[in-house]
């Protein structure tokens, strides 16, 4: 059986070497961090990165019930609500959030904001139970109108005649009549008027629900006919700047408060299943796939150095990543394992 090896039975070279590497402060060390970084950073980052069909893979093996359900519950909801609750006690508005030259260009970008055509919602709305819906509002309110007319309710006017005078009098006096006498006015006028009472009810009712039926389409098109008015351009831009300046002038926590409203916990709850389940259809991984190649095409032939210089972001990743590095290698060489493997180095060095 062989004898295993320990960090006692280094030989001198391989000894110094390791002594030499795990120094505090190791120029050695140091040399062996930067032939790392810029290696590394000099190499075509497609080189680095493994291809559009193995991160595809990835995907697919990672994107499980459980595995979603593990960062839902881990960090997703739990960030949720650490944020809602230092929202809830910061006054800061949204206006002095974003500040005045955001929102001069949020102001102006309003105005020629276009909504989605949302074709699907076209098909979901069904005409006909929009009129369903909509007609009798509309039917209730002919008829209150036409019950107001004298037609149908002799008493509706008589309350506006003139008093005083002669033509008070016999205003008054009409008045008196037609109110004692208001049924038998209405039918008395069934001959010159086709019918009054409840039979020109009954023929406006059937009316007002023809009409009713059939007007939300002309609704329709005469509120998008008022809204091209230049008028209606003026009116709606300055409700948008209304609406936009009462957002603005909120904190962020009653924002947030607003979304506290919505099913988050729910959201959260159906997200690793509808995730995972929508993973297991293959155009679902072929989009992918195919999305990671075109993104992954636009670095063929960048190095990783040149995206960190285009990014601004070398400088702070050599300090961070050589820190790191450091701490790194220098355990590594101290361990049992990191003697051993120098003590390799070393014996392989001597043979050759």
């Amino acid at each position: 059986m062989p004898t295993r090896r320990t960090r006692n039975s280094l030989s001198p070279e391989a000894g110094r070497l390791q002594t030499a590497l795990t120094k505090p402060e190791s120029d050695l060390r140091k040399g062996w961090v930067t032939l790392l970084l810029d290696t590394t950073l000099d190499r075509p980052i497609l080189e680095l990165l493994p291809t559009s069909e193995q991160l595809t893979d990835w995907l697919v093996e990672a994107t499980t019930v459980d595995n979603l359900e593990r960062l839902r519950t881990r960090h997703g909801e739990p960030a949720w609500h650490r944020l809602t609750a230092r929202a809830a006690s910061n006054p800061t508005t949204v206006h002095d959030w974003l500040g005045e030259a955001l929102v001069a260009k949020l102001q102006d970008d309003l105005g020629s904001l276009k909504f989605p055509s949302s074709a699907w919602a076209k098909e979901a709305l069904d005409g006909h139970l929009l009129r369903t819906l909509l007609a009798p509002v509309l039917q209730d309110t002919l008829l209150q109108f036409a019950r107001r007319l004298p037609l149908l309710n002799p008493t509706a006017s008589a309350g506006a005649a003139p008093r005083g005078g002669l033509f008070g009098d016999v205003a008054s006096r009409m008045k008196e009549q037609v109110e004692k006498r208001a049924e038998r006015f209405v039918e008395a006028g069934k001959g010159l008027l086709g019918g009054l009472g409840a039979e020109v009810e009954a023929r406006v009712q059937s009316a007002a629900r023809d009409f009713a039926s059939s007007a939300v389409e002309d609704m329709k098109q005469r509120l998008a006919a008022r809204l091209k008015e230049r008028e209606s351009v003026g009116l709606l831009t300055q409700v948008r700047h209304r609406l936009v300046d009462a957002w603005l002038k909120h904190p962020l926590q009653d924002h947030l408060g607003d979304l506290e409203a919505l099913p988050v916990t729910t959201l959260f709850a159906l997200s690793p299943t509808l995730t995972a389940g929508a993973m297991e259809h293959e155009w679902v991984q072929a989009a992918i796939e195919a999305e990671l190649s075109a993104q992954l095409e636009t670095l063929r032939g960048v190095t990783l150095r040149e995206w960190l210089v285009e990014t601004g972001l070398l400088d702070l990743t050599v300090e961070l990543t050589r820190e790191q590095l450091d701490s790194f290698s220098r355990a590594m060489f101290s361990s049992e394992a990191g003697g051993l493997w120098l003590a390799d180095a070393a014996a392989a060095m001597k043979a050759d």
